[in-house]
């Protein structure tokens, strides 16, 4: 069974919560209509990672790994 790497950190002065869910060199990060940003690995599609900007403004935040990103902007 192999290990689950995540880490989880606040920017208090820019409000944004960054989770890393895989160490990744290579992503494109797609942003959502919801002010979160989505890191995938270029080669395989696996979402690496979440960027939820203004996260204390916000009710609730749906973070699915295995999410669909239709409508998405490439950064």
């Amino acid at each position: 069974m192999q290990a689950m790497f995540m880490e989880v950190s606040y920017d208090e002065d820019a409000d944004v919560l960054y989770i890393t869910l895989k160490e990744c060199e290579n992503t494109e990060n797609v942003h959502r209509h919801d002010g979160v940003v989505v890191s995938r690995d270029r080669e395989t599609g696996e979402v690496v990672g979440y960027t939820v900007m203004y996260v204390s403004e916000k009710e609730g935040v749906n973070l699915p790994v295995d999410e669909e990103l239709d409508g998405r902007v490439p950064v």
